[in-house]
């Protein structure tokens, strides 16, 4: 008499319905095919016009991340180098896998379809085949035991490559906008009212650095400066930027400056401010104090600037 018994578990690895992802490439012909690959799985594609920030690719991992969350998504996806990479918003894993220089928008819309299943979907069980066998004879003679069926292979599984926690970010250890940004502000001072204009790049995870003009007009008696004399002025800002979407920040500030009957000098000042960032822009309210230098006539050296500013990423 002869007894099989089969046992068979297939789980096929799908993007779950839902899953909102977005793509950070400035191709965007990427997200586009990305979406046809995924339309029969209800999933949102979104593009993101810029890809991650950051020296290392750790780095640009976790700016990435950060723009997931920033834009309610729970992928995000972006081309570095000749890799394609995929990551969870909240970063418990990373895929990446091999994608040639000059692939089309359909190859790589494959590659990332399957990088996808293998985040969202648990790994695959080998089949497992069970086979009993008895063996009854007339004669008295025992029959020898059937050979032990071979044990299963076992799938092969892909290597999960997982950043560390302390290089891919939560939201709440880094500021929401870690890209070059445009900030626009109003300026009003003991001796001036104007508005500044200031383009803003990283240096690093919490510094950046800042190339700044103004425009204001003077008002009181600025010096020998009569009411209503225009001054410009351009310089350069170091910013140490805080934690967090509410974040202080500070740092030094030196510019030149020429009011309009021609005479000119300098102004040292340092920047104490406080932002909140929102989903496409922070606002900054700050307050320096600062040193005028070089002026022909001065009735104080010092005065204080108040400037509330909207920052835009770039």
């Amino acid at each position: 008499m002869r007894t099989a018994a089969f046992l068979v578990l297939v789980l096929c690895a799908v993007a779950h319905a839902g899953n909102r992802i977005v793509v950070m490439s400035e191709r965007d012909d990427l997200s586009s095919a990305l979406q046809l690959a995924l339309a029969g799985r209800q999933a949102d594609v979104a593009a993101e016009p810029a890809s991650p920030a950051g020296e290392q690719r750790l780095d640009r991992a976790a700016s990435a991340q950060r723009t997931a969350i920033a834009d309610h998504a729970d992928i995000a996806v972006w081309i570095d180098g000749d890799e394609v990479w995929v990551v969870l918003a909240d970063g418990r894993d990373v895929r990446h896998a091999p994608l040639p220089t000059d692939a089309s928008p359909r190859v790589f819309a494959a590659v990332t379809t399957s990088l996808i299943d293998e985040l969202v979907a648990p790994p695959v069980a080998p089949p497992v085949s069970v086979d009993v066998h008895v063996d009854v004879s007339p004669a008295p003679v025992a029959a020898a035991p059937p050979s032990p069926p071979p044990p299963p292979t076992a799938a092969p599984v892909a290597p999960v490559v997982l950043a560390p926690p302390s290089l891919v970010a939560q939201a709440s250890e880094l500021p929401a906008h870690s890209g070059p940004l445009l900030e626009l502000g109003a300026t009003v001072s003991s001796a001036s009212l104007g508005g500044q204009v200031e383009l803003l790049y990283p240096l690093g995870p919490s510094l950046r650095i800042g190339f700044l003009a103004g425009l204001a007009s003077m008002f009181d008696g600025f010096a020998a400066t009569p009411d209503g004399a225009g001054m410009v002025d351009a310089g350069v800002e170091l910013r140490h930027v805080g934690t967090g979407k509410t974040h202080f920040d500070f740092g030094p500030e030196l510019a030149l400056a020429r009011d309009s009957d021609g005479d000119q000098g300098g102004i040292a000042a340092f920047r104490f401010g406080l932002t909140h960032e929102l989903d496409r822009m922070a606002i900054t309210g700050s307050i320096a104090p600062m040193y005028l230098f070089g002026f022909g006539y001065l009735d104080s050296p010092f005065s204080v600037v108040a400037t509330l500013a909207v920052g835009l990423p770039l």
